[in-house]
């Protein structure tokens, strides 16, 4: 509401001879925003794996998704990369050392 107020009072406080250059600046405005709303749109859809892609959710929220996702992602290549070690017949020690090489 605040937005419209302030894009009221600046068409009242423009000159008539102005007010074609206000209105190219506001439609600007309007399509960047547009473009804006897109673009965060698509990286909220990748950071959090096809979850969440609407524009409305509170920065509390989207960051618990992205922080899942991430640890799901961290989580699923550690798993792998074991399930390999044990594959290819290592042992304990091969895993210990592995995991002992993730810190680094």
């Amino acid at each position: 509401m605040n937005k419209l107020r302030q894009l009221l009072f600046d068409f009242t406080n423009v000159g008539e001879w102005r007010i074609v250059v206000w209105a190219k600046n506001i439609a600007w405005k309007i399509k960047d925003y547009d473009r804006l709303e897109y673009d965060y749109s698509c990286v909220l859809d990748h950071a959090t794996c096809s979850e969440m892609s609407k524009t409305y959710y509170d920065k509390t929220t989207i960051y618990a998704v992205i922080d899942s996702k991430q640890e799901q992602f961290y989580y699923s290549i550690v798993k792998s990369d074991i399930l390999e070690i044990i594959a290819n017949k290592g042992d304990i020690e091969d895993i210990y050392e592995y995991v002992n090489n993730l810190t680094d």
